[in-house]
């Protein structure tokens, strides 16, 4: 009876905004163990703010209580983010789950400047359904380098490609991880990326990570300056690999986040999206014998429509935080956070 009265019910308030994060939905959570600690927790805080008859001595135990909480505070932080968030640093790994797709890479032939006729069009993997040839364009033109096969056989020989699965960023929250491809959990992040175009958010279905490193005098290709991360390292860069999402035609409305917004009867929390799509069909797709060869690839959520998929090649910096996005086809279903 307390629980539906007009005390109880702003405060199951106070925790809908927690759970509806903790959890990504609205289902029900048991929250009897939070409740059972705030008698406790009252009482303690009781023993410092209580009224007196004495307003001095009331004045002194609330300044008290508020003096300790700002201490238990700053040691809080102190600890997250000091000595021990050194310790930490060197045992935080930012790339996990590494993918054998480009090991071999350095041992191409090239046959006047130009690699084998099925090298370029071989695709990644089932699960990254790029070819070897696009992932290289990619990089040459985040390099600002022309798609000339001297600079082509230059990317793939002398440099260092390494795929990755996961990458994590240390944050004074924790650490976060975003995955594009987790082998034993079926798992693929989507991300928000910083900035706004055309009125709406950049957001991103991440497939992989990609350390390239070996840049400057022994290679040849220098890094450029807007690259480095830090300043200081002119020898390697870790890119994501994207497929980029665009406002589905049914979201014509925008939130205050630019976030295109769910038609009815979803409207309330979901934004609505779906795969970018390129104006012409991709290189790969023009020739059938490249399809008919790799058949066995194409099973799965990644290749529908996948001829016109607009694949990319973003520096991690740039990825803000993750959105829970839900595939049904053409339709991808973003779940907002209700403003409680």
């Amino acid at each position: 009876m307390f629980e539906y009265s007009g005390k109880g019910l702003p405060h199951c308030l106070m925790h809908a905004r927690e759970l509806l994060e903790t959890g990504g939905h609205h289902g029900a959570y048991n929250t009897s163990i939070a409740e059972a600690s705030h008698p406790d927790v009252i009482k303690d805080a009781s023993k410092f703010s209580q009224t007196l008859a004495s307003k001095n001595d009331t004045h002194e135990g609330m300044l008290s209580y508020v003096c300790w909480q700002r201490l238990w505070k700053a040691v809080i932080e102190r600890n997250e983010v000091g000595v021990v968030s050194t310790t930490r640093a060197r045992e935080f790994q930012p790339l996990t789950i590494p993918l054998p797709f480009t090991q071999h890479w350095s041992e191409t032939e090239f046959t006047r400047g130009r690699p084998p006729r099925d090298w370029s069009s071989t695709f990644i993997s089932k699960h990254v359904l790029i070819t070897q040839e696009e992932l290289v364009t990619l990089l040459l033109h985040k390099l600002g380098l022309d798609h000339s096969a001297h600079n082509f056989m230059l990317v793939v020989k002398k440099l260092k490609w390494q795929c990755y699965g996961a990458w994590s960023q240390q944050t004074p929250d924790g650490k976060r991880t975003f995955v594009g491809f987790m082998e034993r959990h079926p798992r693929r992040d989507f991300a928000r990326l910083r900035g706004v175009q055309s009125n709406t958010v950049l957001t991103v279905a991440i497939k992989m990570f990609v350390n390239v490193s070996g840049f400057g005098h022994g290679s040849g290709i220098f890094l450029p300056r807007h690259l480095r991360a830090p300043d200081t390292n002119e020898n390697n860069c870790v890119f994501a690999v994207v497929r980029w999402l665009s406002p589905h035609p049914d979201a014509l409305l925008r939130d205050s986040q630019f976030r295109p917004i769910c038609p009815a009867p979803f409207d309330i929390n979901h934004a609505l999206w779906t795969f970018s799509k390129r104006v012409r069909a991709r290189r790969v797709f023009r020739n059938r014998r490249n399809i008919t060869r790799q058949a066995h690839l194409f099973s799965g959520p990644d290749t529908y429509q996948l001829d016109r998929a607009m694949y990319d090649m973003i520096e991690v910096p740039t990825i803000d935080h993750l959105v829970n996005c839900t595939c049904f086809d053409d339709y991808i279903l973003e779940t907002l956070t209700l403003p409680f």
